[in-house]
């Protein structure tokens, strides 16, 4: 239901993750979260990260 916010926040954590690989707590956290609010999209970007 939430898929108009999901392309977008999508987006923003892939560029901060290849923009900040220095930040793996932060970013870390961002993709657990998003996790939970997905649903099991974002098992792809978990594994790229």
């Amino acid at each position: 239901m939430n898929r108009n916010g999901s392309p977008e926040m999508q987006t923003q954590t892939v560029e901060a993750s290849v923009d900040r690989p220095d930040t793996p707590p932060v970013d870390y956290e961002a993709f657990e979260n998003m996790k939970i609010k997905h649903g099991g999209n974002s098992n792809g970007r978990t594994t790229v990260y």
